[in-house]
């Protein structure tokens, strides 16, 4: 696997989401295609899934050339999926997103749009969160002790939906749950340009 340097890379990691690959590669897909043209990759990192994902991984990756499949071995977690996506990304700009469609692909364009302002990361702040007020309560707290310890600049440091300019995370080491601090570590790593944008839940 490997290629030219393209504009976009996007990372989704997975574990058992056979209900949803279909219907999240497709709208992905759709939308990249008509704002970016060729110019996109996505790379969907199953995570030694126990049903059949990566059957339908393997199916659908087939019909789409942007669309790329990596198999973990051993379950390592999202941080794990993130490290192997960041690794193999060949875009200039990676996006972090899950799969199971709590967020939607279609604003994607709204993350790149920011970017293209001259940032270096885009957090999505989601909108109108339809989780059960006892995640939105944990999660507002794992926000708030984000700020107090690491001094994180975003509102919604838990939403996995991040661009990021690659070079930030490109054979970065994480381990453990690393992906749930990977805003304080590429800060750490010299990015300084940071924004947010609202998006759908």
């Amino acid at each position: 696997y490997g290629g030219l340097i393209i504009m976009i890379s996007i990372v989704a990691p997975i574990h058992n989401e056979e209900e949803n690959i279909y219907e999240f590669v497709e709208r992905t897909a759709s939308t990249m295609n008509r704002d970016f043209g060729k110019d996109w990759e996505l790379l969907l990192v199953d995570d030694k899934s126990t049903d059949n994902s990566l059957s339908k991984i393997k199916g659908v990756s087939s019909k789409y050339e942007c669309v790329h499949y990596f198999s973990h071995d051993t379950r390592s977690g999202q941080t794990g999926c993130f490290q192997t996506g960041f690794n193999k990304a060949l875009g200039e700009n990676v996006i972090t997103i899950d799969s199971d469609l709590q967020v939607f692909p279609e604003d994607i364009p709204l993350l790149i749009n920011r970017m293209q302002e001259g940032y270096e990361l885009v957090n999505a702040i989601r909108n109108k969160r339809k989780h059960h007020p006892l995640i939105v309560i944990s999660s507002k707290t794992y926000n708030v002790l984000m700020k107090i310890f690491f001094n994180c600049p975003v509102k919604d440091a838990a939403s996995n939906y991040t661009a990021i300019k690659t070079e930030f995370v490109k054979n970065i080491k994480l381990v453990d749950n690393d992906h749930r601090y990977l805003i304080p570590i590429v800060q750490r790593r010299g990015l300084s340009k940071i924004s947010e944008v609202e998006v759908r839940h």
